[in-house]
């Protein structure tokens, strides 16, 4: 996901799907999202998105959006959102918003 937007993919911009997923092939290294895409895209999967932001961490504040890191999936937030995350790199992993959701950008709570 960060080699996506790093490379201008986001909520501003409108990309086909087969670009998203082909410049993240390239940031991984590995065509695992086209594969995956083409595996799965005739297939029905239901996913409660909400239970999965519980548990991610992510907490939505009217116009805001917090982490919460007692959540059980929040070691795996982190992960994604600052890669391999360490007591000592954690706060100086990203020079930029932690992360932007839905055109919000997302800020640790106090």
């Amino acid at each position: 996901m960060r080699g996506i937007l790093d490379a201008g993919g986001d909520i501003r911009h409108d990309w086909e799907l087969e670009k998203a997923l082909t410049v993240g092939d390239h940031a991984t290294g590995v065509p695992v999202l086209a594969n995956l895409y083409a595996k799965m895209k005739d297939t029905p999967y239901e996913v409660d998105l909400a239970a999965l932001w519980t548990q991610l961490g992510v907490v939505r504040d009217e116009d805001s959006v917090h982490f919460v890191d007692s959540a059980p999936l929040a070691a795996t937030r982190k992960a994604i959102t600052f890669g391999t995350v360490s007591p000592t790199n954690e706060s100086a992993a990203l020079p930029r918003p932690m992360a932007t959701i839905a055109g919000r950008t997302a800020a640790k709570s106090p």
